[in-house]
C-alpha cells in the first residue's frame, strides 16, 4: 500500500491486486503483470544472474520480469567470474550502471538488521549475514563475560 501511495504521489495509476501465493507465482510465470513487487535474498554475492540472464525466461526460470539483452547477458556472466574484489568490483559496476540506465527493475529497499548483545558477552563474531537465521550461527561459542 505505501508503495501504491508513493507511486500514486508521482502521477501512476495504480490499482493493486493482492493475490494468493499460487496466483502471484502463476502471473509471474506467465507475465501477467504490469508491475510487480517481488522479495529477493540475493545473498552475500550479488548476483544477479538467476534474475536477469535471457536464459532464465523460460518457464522456469527466475527472470520473470522477461528481460532479454546480449549486452546485459554479458555483463550478467562477467560480474559472477572469480576474481579480486577489486576486479569483480569494477564488474558489478558496470552491471549496475547498465541495469540503472535501462530501469531494467526498481530497487525500492535493501534490509539492514542490526544485533544488539550486551558487553558481558564474549566470543561474538562481527560479519555480514545473508539471512537474518545466520546471525545466532555461532551461539554456542558465547559465553558471558564472568566465566559462566
Amino acid at each position: 500500500s505505501a508503495i501504491a501511495w508513493a507511486w500514486r504521489q508521482v502521477g501512476f495509476v495504480v490499482t493493486l491486486t493482492g493475490l494468493d501465493r499460487d496466483a502471484y507465482a502463476a502471473a509471474l510465470q506467465t507475465g501477467d503483470f504490469m508491475f510487480a513487487v517481488v522479495s529477493v535474498n540475493l545473498g552475500l554475492d550479488p548476483d544477479l544472474y538467476p534474475f536477469l540472464a535471457s536464459s532464465q525466461v523460460r518457464t522456469d526460470g527466475s527472470n520473470v520480469a522477461g528481460v532479454q539483452s546480449a549486452d546485459l547477458d554479458a555483463l550478467l556472466a562477467a560480474a559472477r567470474q572469480p576474481g579480486t574484489l577489486e576486479e569483480r568490483t569494477v564488474r558489478y559496476r558496470a552491471l549496475q550502471a547498465f541495469v540503472n540506465q535501462q530501469s531494467i527493475v526498481l530497487p525500492l529497499y535493501f534490509a539492514d538488521q542490526s544485533v544488539v548483545v550486551s558487553a558481558s558477552v564474549e566470543g561474538v563474531a562481527v560479519r555480514q549475514v545473508a539471512d537474518p537465521g545466520e546471525r545466532y550461527w555461532d551461539v554456542l561459542t558465547w559465553r558471558l563475560a564472568d566465566g559462566r
